[in-house]
């Protein structure tokens, strides 16, 4: 018989750990619809190269096999969100967090304030982004690092201070 030699984990009732845990999923998504979607007789496919997701393997394993899940496969917004939701509910509850958690972390304001940014950040680093295919991780390192700067930071927290996280003023960070 083989006897565990420590103590199996308990699930996490960290809401900002489970918050930045959907945020990745959510933010590979968008990867993946900003350089691999395709247009197929009028409908868009994601085509994910198969050495795309080999490299997203060393460093991001949950996130690769999100990636396998969905290319090849037809998406809109619907299905986007659709499908982000049952892969983070699949993999992640009870597994890594407490029943109920992922469920506030997709309704708390952090997870809304964060999509808020991400949107900000993709639309004024696009043309960056655009010229050429980067690598999930890069995809990462770039957000975070624009994430992490003082000004992102103040303009952050501000709009968290607000309580207005769907629509923040007008002026953009940069």
């Amino acid at each position: 018989m083989n006897c565990p030699t420590t103590t199996p984990q308990a699930p996490s009732t960290d809401l900002n750990a489970a918050v930045g845990d959907i945020f990745k999923v959510l933010a590979a998504e968008n990867w993946a619809r900003f350089y691999f979607a395709v247009d197929r007789d009028g409908q868009v496919f994601l085509d994910i190269p198969a050495e795309r997701i080999l490299a997203a393997e060393k460093n991001q394993p949950l996130l690769a096999e999100f990636l396998k899940e969905i290319t090849a496969k037809p998406t809109d917004y619907e299905t986007s969100q659709r499908v982000v939701g049952e892969f983070v509910f699949r993999n992640l509850e009870v597994s890594r967090y407490a029943p109920g958690i992922l469920s506030q972390a997709f309704d708390s304001e952090a997870f809304k304030l964060e999509n808020r940014l991400f949107a900000m950040w993709l639309t004024s680093h696009e043309a960056i982004m655009d010229e050429r295919v980067r690598e999930l991780d890069e995809w990462f390192e770039y957000y975070e690092g624009w994430r992490a700067s003082e000004q992102v930071r103040r303009f952050a927290a501000g709009l968290a201070g607000s309580g207005n996280v769907e629509k923040p003023e007008q002026g953009g960070v940069h």
